[in-house]
Parts: C-alpha cells; sequence; structure tokens
C-alpha cells in the first residue's frame, strides 16, 4: 500500500492492529463456547518423543514455547503429523508437516517444535472429531482419486 502521509500509514496500520486484535479475541473465545478446556498441554499430558520416534501419522503435541503467547493452548497444540523429513527417526531434515485437529489447517513445523505424542485413546473429544472428520476427508478424497 502506499499512502500520500506518514500519519496515513499510521492510522491505517492501527486499523488494521484492531481488526487482528478483535479476530484473536474471537478465536479465543470460541473453544469456550463450545465447551472446550483449552488448558495448555505439558509433558505430563503426553508421551515425549525422542530421536528414535517415527512421527509419521502420529498426532503430536506441539511445545508451548514454540507457539506466539495468544496461541498457547491445547485447541493450537494438537496435530496430526503427515510426514515431512524432520518426521522420520534419525533423519537430517527437520520439516514435520502437520495438520491442526481444531482448525483441520495445514502447518509445517519443526521437530524440535514438538512435544510429545498421544494416542487416539487419549485425546479430548474434540480433537477426536478433528481426526475423524481429517480421516473422512482423506478417504472421500482418495475414492476421487480412484476414479
Amino acid at each position: 500500500m502506499a499512502f500520500d502521509s506518514y500519519l496515513d500509514a499510521a492510522k491505517d496500520f492501527a486499523d488494521r492492529m484492531k481488526e487482528q486484535c478483535i479476530r484473536i479475541e474471537v478465536e479465543r473465545r470460541q473453544p469456550a463456547i463450545e465447551g472446550i478446556d483449552d488448558s495448555p498441554i505439558t509433558a505430563d499430558g503426553c508421551t515425549v518423543i525422542d530421536g528414535n520416534d517415527d512421527l509419521r501419522n502420529r498426532i503430536v503435541v506441539i511445545r508451548q514455547d514454540a507457539l506466539r503467547r495468544e496461541y498457547r493452548a491445547a485447541t493450537h497444540q494438537l496435530k496430526l503429523c503427515t510426514g515431512g523429513f524432520g518426521a522420520m527417526p534419525h533423519a537430517h531434515g527437520h520439516a514435520c508437516f502437520c495438520v491442526d485437529l481444531y482448525t483441520g489447517k495445514e502447518a509445517r513445523y519443526e521437530r524440535q517444535d514438538i512435544l510429545g505424542t498421544m494416542t487416539k485413546a487419549q485425546l479430548p473429544e474434540w480433537a477426536k472429531r478433528g481426526y475423524e472428520k481429517y480421516r473422512q476427508a482423506r478417504k472421500h478424497d482418495k475414492g476421487r482419486e480412484a476414479r
């Protein structure tokens, strides 16, 4: 964007910041509205990983300190790791490609950003629903590709 004056640029920046703050506030309230306990997951709530673990197709927990402060909550920590060189044991790569179990959005994390893993049985109900939704979508996509 281009502006004729610094003041116009500053006002535009402030307006965009306000819009972003509102979006984050709405997003942070949504889990409570849905009755979700969004308390951050710590090492006590998962199985901590080491270099020998294969993370492909496993449910992973992202470290709180790898997330921006406004996203340090369970709904932003639980992901399904779908691949990447960092997902393999003893790999030279670091990238782990993941799908968020709350939003379904795809993201890339470094292996060191991953705290641990969880089994499907350990997952809260909202995460189980997100996992099943992802599996059904993949099954549907594979069926479409086969045609």
